[in-house]
């Protein structure tokens, strides 16, 4: 298996992965789909292969909406903080925003400190979301091109099956009916007559 993994990988493209990003996760998903489609030659290899990348694209993508998001939270309940109660400096604003990351402790802190507020966590994501939106934007686009990249691929593998598959069926039928066998001979005595 993993010899045949090495085999495979020479004649494929590198893997697209980011420094943060997990080959074995790579070859996890790229394993599931190869169970589900079965490729039965090198070429849908390849299709599979490229399947396999927009699909790792699109999962990327996506981590990457709610990682800009999450990362607007923090500036907006910093904001949030700030805003609703009176703080010596920026510096205790930012402190606790950050004991709200630090476990449950850390966000019943918060809450005490901005009871007669009732700190309203949806309203801090929604206007996280808001402020992140021509970058979620951007993504989406993305993930609507590498959707329509898949989708190709899946149409692809499946037109080159059945081809194939048409191929296959018209030979046999051609044996069967004995064309292919008086082609075969045809063949052999041209060869004899040009020896």
């Amino acid at each position: 298996m993993a010899n045949d993994l090495r085999a495979r990988e020479a004649l494929l493209p590198k893997i697209p992965l980011l420094a943060t990003e997990c080959r074995r996760e790579f070859n996890r998903i790229r394993a599931a789909l190869e169970q589900l489609v079965k490729p039965a030659d090198v070429v849908q290899q390849i299709y599979l292969d490229e399947m396999v990348h927009r699909v790792w694209e699109i999962m990327r993508c996506r981590r990457c909406k709610v990682g800009i998001v999450n990362g607007r939270i923090r500036a907006e309940l910093r904001a949030y903080i700030a805003g609703h109660w009176e703080l010596k400096s920026s510096e205790e604003a930012e402190r606790l925003a950050n004991r709200w990351y630090e476990g449950p402790q850390g966000k019943k802190e918060v809450h005490e400190c901005l009871a007669e507020f009732q700190p309203d966590e949806s309203a801090i994501e929604a206007e996280a979301i808001r402020e992140s939106l021509a970058e979620l934007e951007v993504l989406e686009k993305l993930i609507v091109m590498a959707e329509a990249g898949r989708d190709r691929a899946f149409r692809i593998i499946a037109n080159y099956r059945y081809e194939f598959a048409e191929k296959l069926r018209a030979a046999s039928n051609r044996i069967i009916e004995g064309d292919a066998i008086a082609i075969e001979d045809k063949t052999k005595n041209d060869q004899r007559s040009a020896a």
